[in-house]
């Protein structure tokens, strides 16, 4: 067989972030979902309530042990519309922002 390699010339896929949670322990749609956050290990994440109170910061968020909202924190939520900032690289230069919808 001959090697093939291939290059990644354009960097880790953009992410993917989607905007609503039901976090009723069904597991289906219970935590926050990035799509290809893994692309940026070194990630910062950050939660903040409608009135600028931030409520989580996860380094290194994964869509695994490292996601929103967990343990007394899903408790403690209601329904309404959270803000994020994502730090992509963890170092401030490329900074993504939103909102998400917690149903419950």
């Amino acid at each position: 067989f001959d090697l093939i390699e291939v290059k990644d010339i354009d960097g880790p896929c953009g992410i993917k972030i989607y905007n609503g949670i039901t976090p009723n322990g069904d597991k289906i749609n219970d935590t926050w979902k990035i799509e290809n956050i893994e692309g940026y290990p070194n990630n910062k994440v950050m939660i903040f309530s409608r009135w600028g109170k931030q409520l989580a910061e996860i380094n290194g968020y994964n869509n695994d042990d490292k996601v929103w909202p967990v343990g007394d924190q899903i408790d403690k939520l209601i329904s309404s519309t959270y803000f994020y900032l994502i730090d992509l690289q963890g170092d401030g230069k490329k900074i993504e922002k939103g909102w998400i919808e917690v149903i419950k």
